[in-house]
């Protein structure tokens, strides 16, 4: 029986940059992530110096000094706007630099390719160059 991965190592083509980690969905590991990961080493993208969160809300913000991104579909059954403005207020009261895009006509999943189901091209080509060059303000290079 083949396991399945737990991690996904992706280095620049130089094998040296600041460290990004990235956490997958629930349900593990998949092509979709080892890809996006692949992404960001290429872009040259262990202190957290940035979170860029798709979707999700459920961050312990209080012991971070990071500044936050987070990329939410206009319909998503797991993330209320209550929770959102929850996520917000928290790090507003911290004094995190927070900034959140929701993507219009989007739902869970818009981000990602093996979904056909849920991915829209326009809002993740968008959602793609906000993450960019939110890592290269907060991480440099």
């Amino acid at each position: 029986m083949t396991e399945t991965p737990i991690y996904h190592l992706a280095l620049p083509k130089s094998g040296k940059g600041p460290g990004v980690l990235v956490l997958h969905a629930w349900w593990g590991l998949n092509d979709f992530t080892k890809v996006f990961c692949d992404r960001l080493a290429q872009e040259k993208a262990d202190w957290v110096r940035a979170v860029n969160a798709f979707y999700g809300n459920g961050w312990n913000v209080q012991q971070s000094n990071a500044a936050y991104q987070y990329h939410f579909a206009e319909t998503d059954p797991y993330v209320s706007e209550e929770d959102k403005k929850g996520l917000e207020g928290s790090l507003n009261a911290l004094g995190r630099p927070v900034i959140f895009h929701t993507y219009p006509g989007t739902g869970h999943w818009f981000m990602e390719t093996d979904r056909p189901d849920a991915y829209n091209a326009q809002a993740a080509k968008l959602a793609w160059e906000r993450t960019i060059a939110f890592l290269h303000e907060h991480l440099g290079e």
